[in-house]
């Protein structure tokens, strides 16, 4: 607007040389007054968001005489867009004059203006900030219907055709950085300063300011809200910039075991009011910290703390209050004969640091031992019995608030159809060696002592609780036992697998040192 202005002495708004930059530079030397409180109202909105769309349709039209003389006739047409996405060139303004013959367009004249739109601060015209429309005036020339309002002109009887689109009368007029004199690093117009304090963070030079509410509004333009902040003022009561409350910002544990403060920092704008879950309750509470605690000593679950401030925003920190869930749903049957198991999935438990399962036999095992602890959930869990039964499985749940407890019972079942096994496998557990023996060589009374190494024509193989093998044994057919070397292994629950003419049999052996 500065760049091109209108002269006493000239029809086009040539700009006088240098004014810009001399009035730009004179209010920067002489700077803010020092004996005031300094105050802003913008128009625009602080959460980043424009008035139009980068390069959209903004007007095109169309006017062409020849009324009375159909056959040739002298016209123009013109077509504006908005300027492009940031760092993008295009076509702005297109302008064409032309003479018609019959129903063919021969153009004499064209200009056009292209734009890019700059990298860091956007698009100007779109970029949030108090806009101007030009509707009012469109209307009065156009009428309200788009169509040329014939008695506003003394070319009506020369006019052939006339037409008029526009999609938008607004575009940004006085973009709300500007108009709060940012002086920020953050150049982009379309930056989302709606959770930051621009006084705290010294981003302006006003002592405090207010911007729109919901949208942009028209330039120049008050509201109750707006109006009542300026009010508030000129009465000396001095009101904080009108931030907008934000769950980051709101300072306190994520656990509530007992009493405790959540703060909002100074900047980061005034509370009107405070809420929380029905499993707490609020002790005491300023314009910028509450205080609160569990309801009962027994409450426990999940939680929230929400701040309001005076223009509706609401901002909510989840919390978890008291001690954890114990989540621990019933595991289907297990076989005792199998030789390996789907996992079961522990699931996670609410407000959980830790999880310690525990099994109450030494039959069962979990995951190769008695008890595990687990640092996350969901996590695969396997479960493994040595022989049938109905076993308690206990899971204790731990965070700083204390233990919860949950339980539930490991149903182990013989699932084997194959009838007679082929082995016997002992001692189990086993520390040393374990002993395989072909139960088909009893007669022989056989004896570890006595066991011979033949020829051999069958291998076993030995996996730990996950499914990995630990090593191959050759298993001898015309001895009656076996030795297989345990001592180098850890200890925990293997699997030793045998393929016995067509079926392969499976056997469980706990290794304890």
């Amino acid at each position: 607007m500065l760049v091109h202005h209108y002269l006493s002495n000239s029809k086009t708004p040539a700009g006088a040389p240098n004014f810009h930059d001399r009035f730009y530079n004179t209010l920067n030397n002489m700077g803010f007054p020092q004996q005031t409180r300094n105050i802003a109202v913008s128009n625009g909105i602080a959460n980043g968001i424009g008035i139009n769309t980068p390069n959209q349709n903004y007007f095109n039209g169309e006017i062409e005489t020849g009324a009375n003389f159909p056959i040739i006739g002298i016209g123009a047409d013109a077509k504006m867009k908005f300027s492009p996405e940031r760092g993008e060139t295009n076509k702005v303004f297109d302008f064409r004059a032309k003479i018609r013959f019959l129903v063919f367009d021969i153009t004499v004249y064209r200009r056009f203006k292209e734009v890019t739109s700059n990298n860091v601060l956007g698009s100007y015209e779109n970029s949030p900030g108090g806009f101007y429309t030009v509707e009012n005036k469109i209307n009065k020339f156009l009428g309200a219907d788009g169509v040329f309002n014939t008695n506003e002109t003394l070319l009506t009887g020369l006019i052939f055709k006339a037409r008029a689109e526009i999609s938008t009368p607004r575009f940004s007029y006085i973009p709300v950085k500007s108009s709060l004199a940012y002086s920020g690093e953050n150049l982009d117009l379309y930056d989302d300063f709606s959770t930051r304090n621009l006084v705290c963070s010294g981003e302006t030079p006003f002592d405090s300011y207010y911007t729109a509410k919901n949208d942009n509004e028209r330039h120049i333009t008050l509201n109750s809200n707006s109006a009542n902040y300026i009010i508030d003022e000129i009465n000396g009561i001095h009101r904080d910039p009108n931030v907008e409350p934000s769950s980051e910002n709101l300072n306190g544990p994520e656990l509530i075991c007992g009493q405790s403060t959540y703060t909002f920092d100074a900047c980061a704008g005034s509370i009107s009011s405070w809420s929380v879950s029905s499993n707490l309750i609020i002790e005491n509470n300023t314009p910028h910290s509450v205080t609160v605690k569990p309801k009962y000593s027994t409450s426990k679950g999940a939680g929230y703390i929400a701040a309001s401030s005076a223009t509706g925003a609401v901002s909510t920190k989840q919390v978890y209050v008291g001690e954890p869930d114990a989540n621990l749903p019933q595991a289907p049957t297990i076989c005792t004969n199998q030789f390996m198991m789907d996992p079961y999935t522990l699931p996670a438990s609410e407000g959980a640091d830790t999880y310690r399962l525990v099994s109450s036999s030494p039959y069962l095992q979990i995951d190769g031992q008695s008890e595990v602890t687990y640092t996350n959930a969901p996590t695969s869990v396997y479960f493994t019995a040595t022989q049938a039964g109905f076993y308690l499985v206990e899971l204790f749940t731990t965070n700083s608030c204390g233990t919860s407890r949950g339980a539930m019972y490991v149903t182990a079942e013989n699932c084997t159809d194959m009838g007679f096994e082929s082995y016997t496998v002992y001692p189990n557990p086993a520390s040393e060696e374990v002993f395989i023996e072909d139960v088909s060589k009893r007669e022989n009374n056989a004896s570890p002592q006595g066991a011979t190494y033949s020829q051999q024509n069958r291998l076993g193989e030995l996996y730990d609780f996950r499914g990995n093998l630990v090593k191959t044994i050759p298993i001898q057919t015309q001895a009656a036992i076996t030795r297989m070397e345990v001592s180098n292994l850890k200890a925990g629950l293997y699997f030793l697998k045998i393929q016995v003419r067509n079926e392969e049999e499976v056997y469980k052996i706990i290794v304890a040192h």
